[in-house]
């Protein structure tokens, strides 16, 4: 099953999702980094507990992924993160 919601205290790690997501994130080609990014955005939008302690880090470092619409992606979600008041914490 693909559980976000489990987290380090659940499983000793990042969780087997997580762990996914995050290599998908940091794999050679940036078609697969740009959709692992926009997947964010639905973890986001369905309210994942917390994503706001690591869905924000992750979607943070890919501003600086090399290629620039990767990092404008990330920067829209981030926008929009804003908006919802349990990522302001």
């Amino acid at each position: 099953s693909l559980d976000y919601n489990i987290g380090p205290k659940e499983s000793g790690g990042l969780g087997q999702s997580r762990s996914l997501l995050k290599q998908a994130m940091r794999a050679p080609s940036p078609a697969v980094r740009f959709h692992a990014t926009r997947h964010l955005l639905v973890l986001l939008r369905s309210g994942v507990n917390g994503f706001s302690l690591w869905g924000i880090k992750r979607l943070a470092k890919q501003l600086g992924d090399p290629d620039a619409r990767l990092g404008r992606e990330a920067l829209k979600i981030l926008d929009e993160a804003c908006d919802d008041p349990g990522c302001l914490d």
